[in-house]
């Protein structure tokens, strides 16, 4: 059984305990489903984990070939084939549970990620490139500290 629902006050009111099923394209198909026990699925009508993507996924990313700060795109390259760079990742207490993704594009110097907070109890982390091509670094935010979840060098 599918939702009935209203809207009081700006907040959708779920009528009985079936799922919220968006059917954006009208084909049967649910392109957007919230059940009753708060999982949300996209492509998906069943979802079983709390966000639940069946299909692709599209991350916005930046480049940078000076020093700079890092701030909401979660795929970010940096090209050091004039220089070596600083980037700065912002306070973990700004962006809790973000995840960045931070890849080094060239051969020659540094790519140096430094936080006003420690990173994995580092002041900061330098990539350098070596024979197993270009480096990266995932670091996560837990709030307080950002935390190395994986890394190349």
């Amino acid at each position: 059984m599918y939702a009935d629902f209203k809207i009081k006050g700006g907040t959708i009111i779920n009528q009985n305990s079936g799922p919220l099923v968006f059917d954006l394209t009208n084909d049967g198909n649910a392109n957007v489903t919230m059940s009753a026990n708060g999982k949300m699925g996209f492509g998906s009508s069943a979802p079983t984990s709390t966000f639940d993507l069946t299909g692709s996924l599209g991350l916005n990313s930046q480049v940078f070939s000076a020093d700079g700060a890092i701030s909401g795109n979660s795929m970010i390259f940096g090209d050091t084939s004039v220089g070596s760079i600083s980037l700065t990742l912002p306070s973990p207490s700004t962006v809790t549970g973000r995840i960045y993704h931070i890849k080094k594009i060239s051969e020659n110097n540094s790519l140096i990620i430094t936080s006003s907070t420690n990173i994995d109890n580092s002041a900061n982390v330098t990539l350098t490139t070596s024979g197993n091509g270009f480096p990266y670094l995932n670091v996560y935010s837990s709030g307080t500290q950002w935390f190395i979840s994986s890394m190349s060098n």
